[in-house]
């Protein structure tokens, strides 16, 4: 009994050893490769066992040492995969070979055929264990499909269709991410699939929310858990970092090794070490530190950015490489953190992207601009309104990265007006004109708006709370009593129409209906009527967006060539004819050199009869000109010095005007709670 016992223990000691239970498992070859560039000529890569493998010309090579051999020829192989131990390699009609890597070549293990539509061309695969991830095309340059095919049983699901190009990377225990570069609206899509549910996961990105808009190639680093974006704007001049553990939203922006920049196709992670194929050359670069070393790091200009604000920022970077030796690193940081860091006068940032909204200029948070000269080139373009805006005390504190006036002008309807014989109000026609226009039309069946008032109290407080020059108040509640009196009017008195903006147009029943225009100047055609005003002194206010230099950066000269490249017409950062703001004096400026093929949307928009010259200066667009630089010259930057005083006077109000307390109770809880706000 006592050598049967010896005997089992011996047995399992021998299982053990060899991994033949999986408890042990024989550790993976290490990947040896050294770093550097292989004219391969390659169509895909993988990496196997610690090798590299690519196919090119239909053949399957590895590389041994320095040499490289053909270890599968001539087998019309397009696109290869590996997980674990198995190679796959794909051809272009959906026909599979799995194999192992083996001393002497390539041992086929099994051969499978994908159940696409006939005709389809394969574009890519994914090894996840018994299931491909695959992805094919109907045209050779159309769009991608993405489906999934489990080997075991031969089922084939295919995902929700993406009009667009789509990248796949595989994260172990059957987990995929799926990246798509959208084709018809901008932008990516980025989450993740579960193989053995074939269910999509949690893991996703705010779309358009300081994330890449255009993926070049996707990779999942075991070595440290993240999921890397190679940005296709800027050919892999940026490179975005997710925690796969958790659930995806707002990415690091950090700079990649130079070794794996300029246009790449593909990236993978083997042992913590990337390696990318180039689009154009065909190279395969194995690099280590696939991070830009820390010197680099320290030249590089850094931009703070609050999370969930839409940036591109990241396009200017191969012109700041060029021209003025600069990187750009663009970090995405809590508000809440980025007040914090400039309150507390940080030093490892450089300038900052904020809504005019969040920018405390009372508080020493921002360099003067004027005097920098690659700055001073550019703001000499500027419109002098535009120039008004970003200055205050007479210093200009940001450049406009973004600026509107959607909320200042509204659609007139001026068949009705015509039909009634009524007279468009006249910019400057306050809320008091509002109210008697509105009660006169609600007499004879008709509405003066739809339900949504043309003043708020978000209109009140960038008027009236002046956080940049006086600090403080510049009401003492009687525009307040006011403004509650002329809501509640309108709402015991039935005088706005209910209904959204579609309904309110198409009614015919309502003078200023429709969406609230964003342009003035380009494809609008029609009337438009300024908002009205609290006291008849015209003052419009509504979204901008600046970027700032922050006063404590070390490094301003460089940090200015960002804020002078930002602005330069030839980036054309503001030049897109239907940009909300036209930012210069001159209007050549303004061109079609951003679109590869001007001729063709010139005369597109002309078959549809929607083109205006607004280069030409044709009468109508000269009209529309006019207004426009009217609203510039009554604009100002609204200053919502916070949010908090705003939430709890739209709650007070709504008890006024629902019957629930009294005016001078109310006016006193909100001008109360507005003075603690600029107390502190």
């Amino acid at each position: 009994m006592k050598k049967n016992w010896i005997r089992i223990l011996v047995l399992l000691l021998a299982i053990w050893t060899v991994g033949g239970t999986g408890c042990r498992k024989e550790e993976a070859p290490r990947f040896t490769l050294p770093d550097g560039s292989l004219d391969a000529g390659a169509d895909d890569i993988a990496v196997c066992r610690g090798s590299l493998f690519w196919c090119s010309d239909g053949s399957l090579l590895m590389q041994n040492g320095e040499e490289s051999e053909v270890i599968l020829a001539d087998a019309q192989i397009r696109c290869i995969s590996a997980d674990g131990e198995r190679l796959l390699c794909a051809d272009q009609d959906g026909s599979l070979t799995f194999g192992i890597p083996v001393s002497d070549g390539f041992r086929v293990t099994g051969q499978e055929v994908l159940p696409l539509p006939e005709g389809s061309i394969v574009t890519g695969v994914l090894l996840a264990g018994d299931t491909v991830a695959c992805l094919w095309r109907e045209t050779v340059n159309g769009a991608d499909h993405l489906g999934f095919y489990n080997l075991k049983n031969h089922d084939f699901f295919e995902d929700t269709p993406v009009t667009g190009q789509a990248y796949l990377a595989y994260a172990g225990e059957g987990r995929i991410f799926v990246g798509w570069n959208l084709i018809e609206i901008g932008g990516i899509v980025l989450y993740d699939f579960h193989v053995q549910s074939m269910k999509r996961g949690s893991f996703s990105t705010e779309d358009h929310m300081g994330n890449p808009t255009h993926i070049a190639a996707l990779g999942y680093n075991d070595a440290d858990g993240c999921l890397y974006v190679l940005d296709g704007r800027t050919d892999g001049a940026h490179l975005y970092r997710w925690d796969a553990a958790g659930h995806g939203g707002q990415a690091d922006s950090v700079i990649p090794a130079e070794a794996i920049r300029n246009q790449p196709r593909k990236l993978l992670f083997a042992d913590g070490c990337a390696v990318v194929l180039v689009w154009i050359t065909e190279k395969i670069t194995v690099c280590r530190d696939f991070l830009a070393e820390e010197e680099a790091e320290d030249k590089a200009v850094t931009v703070l950015v609050s999370e969930g604000f839409y940036n591109d920022l990241d396009n200017l970077s191969e012109v700041l490489l060029s021209e003025h030796g600069v990187r750009l690193n663009v970090k995405v940081v809590k508000s809440e953190v980025l007040l914090t860091k400039l309150l507390a006068g940080d030093d490892d940032f450089d300038l900052y992207l904020a809504y005019a909204t969040q920018l405390p200029l009372g508080y020493p948070v921002w360099e003067p601009l004027e005097d920098y000269p690659l700055i001073a080139e550019q703001t000499a373009l500027f419109d002098d309104d535009i120039l008004r805006v970003c200055t205050v005390r007479g210093h200009v504190f940001g450049l406009p990265y973004f600026m509107q006036l959607a909320n200042c002008i509204y659609p007139w309807n001026t068949a009705l007006a015509d039909e009634l014989g009524i007279e468009k109000p006249a910019p400057g026609w306050t809320m008091d004109d509002f109210l008697t226009l509105a009660r006169d039309l609600r007499q004879r069946g008709y509405y003066l708006a739809q339900d949504a008032w043309l003043l708020t109290l978000r209109d009140y407080m960038y008027r009236y709370f002046d956080a940049w020059e006086t600090g403080g108040l510049t009401d003492d509640g009687t525009v307040l009593r006011a403004y509650l009196q002329w809501g509640k009017a309108l709402i015991d008195e039935d005088l706005l129409f209910h209904g959204d903006w579609n309904e309110a147009a198409s009614s015919g029943k309502v003078l200023i209906s429709g969406r609230r225009i964003v342009n003035l100047l380009w494809g609008n055609h029609g009337e438009y009527v300024t908002r009205p005003n609290f006291d008849g002194e015209e003052v419009y206010s509504d979204t901008a967006t600046f970027l700032v230099m922050n006063p404590k950066s070390t490094r301003k000269t460089a940090a200015s060539a960002v804020l002078a490249e930002m602005i330069d017409p030839d980036n054309h950062r503001y030049t897109y004819p239907a940009q909300n703001v036209y930012y210069y004096k001159d209007f050549s400026l303004y061109s079609f050199n951003n679109l590869r093929d001007p001729e063709f949307f010139i005369e597109d928009e002309k078959r549809r009869g929607d083109y205006t010259d607004i280069w030409n200066m044709d009468e109508e667009t000269q009209e529309n000109y006019a207004f426009y630089r009217h609203i510039m010259a009554h604009f100002r930057v609204g200053q919502e010095f916070t949010d908090e005083w705003l939430s709890f006077a739209y709650e007070e109000a709504d008890k006024y005007w629902n019957n629930e307390q009294d005016l001078e109770y109310t006016v006193e809880r909100m001008m109360n709670r507005a003075r603690m706000v600029f107390e502190g």
